[in-house]
């Protein structure tokens, strides 16, 4: 039997090959017997005998003569007789020239037996039943399927893409940490698909998922938790609501872990439904919750201070006992007999806060009911960490005290905001410096505590305001920034620093030994100052006016005026150089107005721009309903910040071919091309797309530097400077967002550069997004269109 069935299948080969691949219609009938029964794919009635067999093959052939490719067989064969097998399955195949028809999709079953010569057909159906095919016709007609398809698979593209650009948004805008998986609703909540992230928090590989588990997310719950899992997923899935589990695992390492997975039921395109999961480790809320529960049993005076070190000083046995956590904290297991012997002596808290921590542990044992201080207590690494204590004294029936409850919280990271925040007002936003206030403060208080010698200079920048007018502000601010890190490179660590104007900083060298010595710093300042480029061809330099402690006095006042007075007689005589005081040294200089060279207002206070940006755009583009008036938004508030004419986005049509402007800001005076900029072909433009570096990035400081054809279109625009930053999709230019300068031309700074790229990250993302889902929207609309008219034909 074997044998016949082996047989039988050879011959289902044979027929494949000549019925499809040759179109051998005479070699057909040359294998099947003459009392054949043939039912075809176009339908008909079954033929009977070679001749309506033949006669059947022949109007086929004439419908459509070329071969097809086999591209799937799967045929088994069962014996029915000693010498008859049957022979079923389905087969796939594809036409191998022209696209006159589209493929098969067939079934199947073929009757043969050994007969005079070898093998016989007796009978054979085939069966291709699809709700496109015309009656009568052997094969569906490619004319009537191929726009349906073309819109279907261009459907299915757009929607992998919208799924594929929420997942990244989503990831950008709530920074999951955790996981994501897809899972079919089945009673193994099978595993479709899952993200390298929740493998991590499960410990186990995607092969492991899938020979450990057979990929059933069911089993990798830990069995304790799987009937209320089910339960409460099928409880969801009935009141239509999105499910919510909660969990434990067993990890690949052997630790057990609590998840948390939020899901929504996803419906395919091949109407199956599934779960989309977002997976979060609460392992350790969990522990939290536990640790609360028994401090709550425990300690019900410190019930919401869980997170925090509990302890409990015994003052009769003088011992203390304290929570587990903090060795976990502190590193270390703190002193608990004989504790009040220890703690004068407790190398574990900072030595400036010891004799105030003592003061309210003898307030503690001498009655007061409750304390609370702030302090540093040493941690791990010899690292001190600023705690906020809080005790309260537990007495007996007598009022006498016998217990101190209380807890440690970890203040530390408030305490350091609070010192940047300090920092943050005591500094300029743009050069980091002290401020001018801040200033005077720390040199009063260098004054005040040593004699000296020291000496104070004021520098002065030369011909800053022609920067800024040719150049720009955020030029002007790039040059002061770099004159402030030259700062930092020529003094010493503890010379006081600051700006105490708009391009005026102030130098207080403390105990600087001699007037000589002072003199080398300002020679090394005026080098510093001179290695700043502005441009490729200007150098940055600098005046210096010199007073010294106590030789032209021991007020700040005094110093700050005298030093003045020496810098503007620097600038009057030419400046680039550097002058002392002309105080005699014993009689303190006149208090009288003079001429100065110092301007005491701030030109510039703007911080991180890229910082700044993208918490507008983080908060405005992730939250509007309106996308589009928020992108508006966002293009003003990047076109103000840095100071530009005109604030824009160009997106390439579908073809790559050819751009238009689809958003655009303009400063007030400024006239908008946006009405002029639909339809700007890129084979007209010099090949633009080549302006832009490997970052993205163009920048065109003078658009007469540009080939003449682009000077051509720039210039009526009235451009004069640009800098724009390319929109990219996988790695592919789809647009891009620029700033316009049409005042001045201007040299465009890092800080802009990277303001910029954020904005066009930032919109790039949103802008993606928000056209795949209009393209999402037509493409339905055109296939419902479709349908509806090939219905009306039938």
């Amino acid at each position: 039997m074997e044998a016949l069935r082996r047989e039988a299948l050879g011959f289902m080969r044979t027929f494949q090959r000549m019925y499809l691949e040759q179109r051998d219609i005479q070699g057909l009938l040359s294998i099947m017997d003459p009392e054949v029964t043939w039912m075809g794919s176009g339908g008909m009635l079954p033929r009977h005998g070679l001749a309506e067999t033949g006669a059947d093959l022949e109007a086929e052939l004439r419908e459509y003569p070329s071969p097809f490719l086999i591209t799937e067989s799967k045929m088994d064969a069962i014996p029915l007789s000693s010498d008859a097998c049957i022979v079923t399955g389905r087969l796939c195949a594809r036409p191998v020239e022209g696209a006159a028809v589209a493929g098969l999709r067939c079934r199947i079953t073929l009757v043969c037996a050994r007969g005079e010569g070898g093998m016989r057909l007796m009978h054979l159906h085939i069966s291709a039943p699809d709700r496109d095919q015309v009656w009568g016709e052997h094969y569906v007609r490619e004319r009537t399927l191929r726009e349906q398809e073309a819109i279907r698979r261009q459907i299915d593209h757009v929607r992998t893409r919208l799924e594929e650009r929420s997942a990244e948004l989503e990831d950008l805008m709530e920074h999951i940490s955790g996981g994501m998986h897809q899972c079919s609703i089945d009673g193994g909540l099978t595993l479709l698909s899952v993200s390298p992230s929740f493998l991590n928090l499960c410990g186990y590989s995607r092969e492991e998922l899938r020979t450990r588990f057979q990929d059933r997310l069911i089993d990798l719950i830990c069995p304790q938790d799987r009937p209320q899992v089910l339960q409460q997923l099928h409880g969801a899935l009935a009141a239509g609501e999105s499910v919510e589990l909660e969990y434990r695992i067993q990890r690949g390492d052997g630790q057990t872990a609590w998840l948390l997975s939020r899901g929504t039921i996803h419906t395919g395109a091949d109407g199956q439904e599934s779960i989309y999961s977002v997976v979060l480790d609460v392992t350790r809320r969990k522990h939290m919750e536990e640790d609360l529960r028994l401090s709550l049993e425990r300690h019900r005076i410190i019930m919401d201070q869980s997170t925090d070190v509990i302890f409990e000083w015994d003052l009769a046995a003088d011992k203390l006992f304290f929570s587990s956590n903090w060795k976990k904290k502190f590193g270390y297991t703190p002193a608990s007999d004989h504790l009040s012997q220890r703690l004068g002596t407790s190398v574990h808290i900072h030595p400036d806060d010891r004799d105030g921590f003592m003061a309210a542990v003898g307030a503690l044992t001498t009655g007061t009911p409750y304390v609370e201080l702030e302090l540093r207590l040493q941690g791990r690494g010899d690292r001190y960490f600023w705690c906020r204590i809080r005790a309260t004294v537990q007495n007996d029936t007598s009022g006498t005290p016998i217990k101190v409850v209380g807890i440690i919280a970890d203040i530390d990271a408030d305490k350091r905001h609070q010192q940047q925040l300090m920092d943050q007002a005591s500094k300029d936003a743009l050069t980091g410096l002290l401020n001018r206030s801040t200033l005077q403060a720390r040199v009063e208080a260098h004054l005040m505590e040593s004699l000296g010698p020291h000496a104070l200079m004021i520098m002065d920048l030369d011909g800053f305001k022609s920067i800024n007018d040719c150049f720009g502000h955020m030029c002007g601010d790039a040059v002061l920034s770099d004159t402030a890190a030259a700062l930092r490179r020529v003094f010493r660590r503890g010379d006081i620093l600051g700006r105490i104007g708009g391009d005026e900083f102030l130098i207080f060298l403390p105990d600087v030994g001699s007037r000589e010595t002072a003199a080398r710093k300002a020679q090394e300042l005026l080098a510093a100052i001179s290695g700043i480029l502005v441009n490729d061809t200007a150098r940055l330099s600098c005046s210096l006016g010199v007073a010294m402690s106590p030789a032209d006095g021991t007020d700040y006042e005094q110093l700050f005026q005298l030093a003045d007075q020496a810098l503007y007689q620097v600038k009057k005589a030419g400046k680039g150089s550097f002058a002392f005081s002309q105080s005699d040294g014993h009689t303190p200089a006149p208090q009288t107005p003079a001429a100065s060279a110092v301007n005491r207002t701030i030109d510039s206070e703007v911080g991180a721009l890229d910082q700044l940006l993208s918490q507008y755009a983080m908060r405005m583009l992730y939250t509007s309903s309106d996308i589009h008036t928020s992108i508006r938004k966002m293009l003003e508030i990047a076109g103000r910040a840095c100071d530009v004419s005109r604030a824009y986005i160009f997106e390439n049509a579908p073809d790559g071919q050819s751009c238009r402007n689809t958003f655009e800001w303009c400063a007030e005076g400024v006239e908008p091309q946006i009405h002029n900029l639909q339809n700007c072909v890129y084979a007209d433009m010099v090949d633009y797309p080549q302006n832009f570096d490997e970052n993205g990035i163009f920048c065109c400081r003078d658009i007469r530097e540009l080939p003449q054809q682009n000077y051509n279109d720039l210039a009526p625009q009235g451009i004069v400077s640009m800098l724009q930053c390319a929109i990219r999709d996988e790695g592919r230019m789809i647009g891009f967002v620029g700033f316009d300068e049409c005042r001045v031309s201007r040299m465009w700074t890092d800080g802009q550069a990277r303001a910029l790229s954020l904005v066009a990250n930032l919109l790039g993302n949103q802008l993606v997004k928000e056209r795949l889902k209009e393209r999402l929207a037509l493409l339905e609309r055109e296939l419902a269109q479709c349908q509806s008219a090939a219905s009306s034909q039938e």
